[in-house]
């Protein structure tokens, strides 16, 4: 009797997909993705006994019709389990190998379980289920499938870093493998899961026909564009001394890069103020290491959603039209894969769910050489136990990664942050590329030295890595050659004080911390002075913040009066460049990313005035800000006695981050993660809890979408539409996800629940797609001026009143 893993849909066996087949296919795509890192023995193993449980009566007697819930999972991570209990005894004894195999057989539809139970989640440990459950027998698969025979690969470890012992951090890098192994396993499952379904239907199969051009020819169309950009600036800096200065530091910068590409991999620190064309000096440099070390490619992590189109724009532009598809933006805010996952909807049920169209599968495997993605998107998937979200982990190994404002790591995670960032390059063959203006000190101390006072024991990061190379040749030098601006205490201020400063001048700019506190000062300033005046914040969407600094910078360029107040959004990968700045005060850090937006082109020499002042209201100091705030204090007073004079200096920014991390010693790692992989049984890992407590966004913020134009309104018309096929001329679902991207902001869940139960916003396509699209449909509560006033739902305009 033939035993199959998938059924189709009004078609007779006879096309249904054989079980067999599926799995020496899952088996050889595993297999040869974990070859990359040295595990194809034990990828190979979990492929072939992933979806064993589905020889069962059963599961056959499912597919055929029977509603019966049936566990097919387990049995496969039993099968191994008995396979070597003899030999090592007890569950997977000291074999990794197995134990990893045991983790990602059970997890691949689920998830990766905690060994123990810990109270989280409820797809109970993997312990319980594998000694304990009773299972359907599905012992037929022996009929069909050579059993894996277990190698000397499976014995060991990825082996410690240099200086450390065999047993230091095992749990963690068991987890880190164990993860890589279970990423190779559902991408093969549902790659060929797919390319079985697309066969069926007569379609293209969406996870082929994806050609990736050589590294050699990425690298030569970015090193053309940058060539002509930096001719270009070099035209019109000529004859302004301070323009000229800064174009000669981004030569400098640049070349630097490049020199550098050709050393061996690690884990490199790339020190550029703002302004120092550090963006496409480390592209530059991640693509000629990437061909120079036969990588596969480059992934580039940004800290903010609103800066990644920019981005990847640029990069598209350098390589040209007919190699734009090699470039990824992974930053959707409708996280279609996580929903499904939590419903455990299946691989091979998820089509009708999100649509087919290449870009989405793209999205889940990583299979571009070029990635531009978020800081959540890229570390959270790093310690996630979903097989959708860790799919993508298996195209990570043998790449640079490029972490730009590296500074802006989450400091409550910084310790695990740090140790997943060291073993990728320990042991999987990836480069870390930390880029930044204000460069954190991330090396572990040196354990040797002499312990002078409280902060000198901790002059680096306890745990950190234990070597990181510095591409710029001089930091200090390049920062003094790219100095632009003063910066001054401006005392204490109140909203009159702040307007009064701002319009001082015609063009100035003033950064604040929280969304109400630059709402309130624009009123007062478009009060005061409407002509030219702007705000920015993520209230606002992208799209309407992109046609905001299309005026700005219309302005600007005419010599026309221009004052903005923003919150931060604006200081990371905003190119603006005002004469003076004021920011609100915060860690050196944030000062230094608006001083960025300060005299950028070096027009004014060195005279760009930075302003820091502290709000008179307390309410408009974040709590999240104490600790910056107080190292920063700390910091200062250390300068006096070292008689440093530029806050913004590297020499001021490495005893910034020392009080910084000596204030938070106890707060780098606040969820304990590292402690979770520290159990007696050195293999017996939280999968579930882990990923649990690595959140960068605790309060998961979700996203409100606001069609301010014909086409995102269409949009949304069409995924409200009965009929799914209205969704094909934006690409599915998945598409439509994307183009409205720009149309979002996004929200604490309490505050978007307050809108929904206001009649303020609703759900669209909700049966398809749960609440995945919600969209405000109170147009009186987005303003043109500051975007999203979302604090009185129930508000409806004058104008709409009248009939």
């Amino acid at each position: 009797m033939p035993f199959y893993a998938h059924s189709l849909k009004d078609q007779p066996e006879t096309a249904w997909h054989l079980l067999a087949d599926h799995l020496r296919a899952v088996g050889a795509g595993a297999g040869v993705s974990a070859a990359r890192f040295g595990q194809e023995s034990i990828a190979r193993a979990a492929g072939l006994l992933h979806d064993s449980g589905k020889y069962s009566p059963e599961f056959q007697a499912r597919l055929r019709g029977d509603v019966s819930k049936v566990d097919h999972a387990t049995w496969g991570a039993r099968v191994m389990s008995e396979m070597i209990r003899d030999r090592a005894g007890g569950l997977a004894g000291r074999l990794p190998g197995a134990q990893a195999v045991l983790y990602a057989v059970a997890g691949h539809h689920a998830g990766l379980a905690d060994f123990e139970d810990q109270g989280v989640g409820d797809r109970g440990s993997l312990r319980e289920r594998v000694e304990k459950k009773s299972l359907d027998d599905a012992s037929a698969w022996k009929d069909e499938i050579t059993p894996p025979e277990p190698d000397e690969s499976w014995r060991h470890l990825p082996p410690p870093r240099p200086g450390e012992a065999p047993d230091d951090r095992a749990g963690f890098r068991f987890a880190v493998m164990t993860r890589m192994v279970f990423s190779c396993l559902v991408d093969a499952d549902y790659a060929d899961t797919a390319a079985f379904h697309a066969a069926a239907e007569g379609r293209e199969d969406p996870e082929a026909g994806f050609e990736a051009a050589p590294m050699a020819v990425l690298r030569g169309r970015v090193d053309g564009f940058i060539d002509g950009l930096a001719a270009d600036a070099a035209a019109r800096a000529a004859g302004q001394a301070g323009a000229e200065r800064v174009v000669a530091a981004r030569a400098e910068v640049l070349a630097d890069c490049r020199a550098a590409a050709s050393t061996g991999q690690g884990v490199f620190s790339l020190s550029v103020p703002t302004g120092g064309g550090k963006t496409l000096a480390s592209l530059a440099f991640a693509l000629a290491h990437a061909e120079a070390h036969g990588l596969d490619r480059v992934i580039i992590v940004i800290p903010y959603t609103s800066i990644i189109e920019q981005t990847a724009g640029v990069i598209r532009k350098a390589l040209g039209a007919d190699l734009a598809d090699q470039v990824l933006e992974h930053h959707s805010a409708f996280d279609t894969e996580a929903d499904l996952d939590r419903r455990n909807i299946p691989p091979d049920a998820r089509e009708r769910w999100q649509g087919r169209d290449k870009l989405r599968r793209a999205m889940e495997r990583w299979n571009r050489p070029i990635i531009v993605t978020t800081a959540v998107q890229f570390l959270e998937s790093l310690f996630s136990d979903r097989p959708a979200r860790c799919r993508k982990l298996q195209a990570i190994p043998r790449s640079v990664v490029i972490l730009d404002e590296a500074h802006m790591m989450p400091r409550g995670l910084l310790r695990p942050t740090v140790a997943m960032l060291d073993e990728l390059a320990a042991n999987y063959r990836v480069t870390v590329v930390l880029a930044t203006a204000t460069q954190p000190v991330l090396v572990a101390p040196d354990d040797t030295a002499e312990v002078v006072d409280e902060y000198a024991q901790v002059f680096g990061l306890k745990g950190g890595f234990r070597a990181v190379r510095e591409i710029v040749s001089d930091p200090s030098a390049l920062h003094d050659r790219l100095a632009r601006v003063r910066v001054q205490e401006a005392g204490v201020l109140d909203d009159a004080g702040v307007i009064a400063r701002l319009t001082t001048g015609p063009r100035a700019l003033a950064v604040v911390d929280t969304r109400l506190h630059a709402r309130r000062l624009y009123e007062r300033l478009a009060a005061a002075a409407p002509e030219g005046a702007f705000h920015l914040s993520a209230l606002m969407t992208a799209a309407h913040r992109s046609r905001r600094l299309d005026e700005i910078r219309a302005r600007l360029a005419a010599g026309d009066t221009c004052r903005i107040v923003s919150t931060t959004v604006i200081e990371c990968g905003v190119d603006i460049d005002l004469p003076m700045v004021l920011r609100a005060a915060a860690g050196f850090d944030s000062i230094a990313q608006a001083a960025g937006r300060c005299n950028r082109e070096g027009r004014l020499g060195r005279e760009g005035v930075v302003e820091v002042f502290t709000p008179a209201d307390p309410a408009d100091q974040p709590r999240r800000l104490a600790q910056a705030l107080a190292a920063a204090a700390v910091a200062r007073g250390r300068m006096v006695e070292d008689r440093i004079d530029d806050p913004l200096s590297p020499e001021a920014m490495r005893l910034y981050f020392d009080a910084l991390f000596w204030q938070a010693l106890d707060m780098l790692d606040a969820e304990n993660i590292m402690a979770l992989h520290d159990s007696p049984r050195r293999l017996a890992i939280p999968f579930t809890t882990v990923a649990e407590r690595y959140r960068i966004i605790e309060d998961g913020m979700l996203p409100l979408i606001i069609p301010t134009t014909p086409e995102a309104e269409a949009c949304v018309a069409a995924l409200d539409a009965a009929d799914p096929s209205a969704l094909d001329r934006f690409g599915g679902a998945g598409g439509a996800a994307r183009l409205l991207q720009r149309h979002v902001v996004t929200l604490p869940p309490w505050i978007r629940k307050m809108l929904v139960e206001a009649s303020a916003a609703h759900v669209v396509g909700g049966e398809r797609y749960g609440e995945q699209f919600m969209v405000l449909t109170n147009p009186s509560l987005y303003r043109e001026d500051v975007g999203l006033v979302w604090e009185e739902p129930a508000f409806v305009a004058v104008e709409r009143l009248v009939f």
